[in-house]
C-alpha cells in the first residue's frame, strides 16, 4: 500500500500500490473443462496467447445480491492438469484486475 494525501489538511488514506497480479488457479470437476481444454488446445496450436476476460461475483446470502465483483482483463490459460481426486486444474496469468464492492456488501 502506498500513502495518498487529499485536500487541504493532510489526510493520509491508503491506497493500492501498482504491482503485479499472482496467477489464477481454479480447480474444477474434470467433466466442466470442456471449453478450458478446448482454450488451450487453441492457444497453443495457434502460438498466441489467446487472452480473453473474466469476471467473479461473491454473492451475499439470501437473496443472492452480489456483495462484490472482481473484474480481470487479459486473462491467459497456461496449464491444465488433471489431480489424483479426479478434478482439474487450471492455471492462468492475469494482466489486470478491479474490485467493485456493492451496497450490499454494506448492509444496504
Amino acid at each position: 500500500m502506498q500513502r495518498a494525501s487529499s485536500g487541504d489538511l493532510r489526510v493520509w488514506e491508503k491506497v493500492p500500490a501498482g504491482g503485479e497480479v499472482a496467477s489464477i488457479v481454479m480447480t474444477l470437476p474434470a467433466a466442466a473443462t470442456g471449453g478450458f481444454q478446448t482454450w488451450m488446445r487453441n492457444s497453443v496450436k495457434g502460438g498466441s496467447s489467446n487472452e480473453r476476460a473474466g469476471s467473479l461475483e461473491y454473492l451475499g446470502p439470501g437473496e443472492g445480491r452480489p456483495y462484490f465483483h472482481l473484474d480481470m482483463r487479459g486473462l491467459g490459460i497456461t496449464r491444465l492438469s488433471r489431480t489424483p481426486q479426479g478434478t482439474a486444474k487450471i492455471e492462468m496469468y492475469c494482466e489486470a484486475i478491479s474490485f467493485s464492492a456493492e451496497a450490499a456488501a454494506f448492509g444496504n
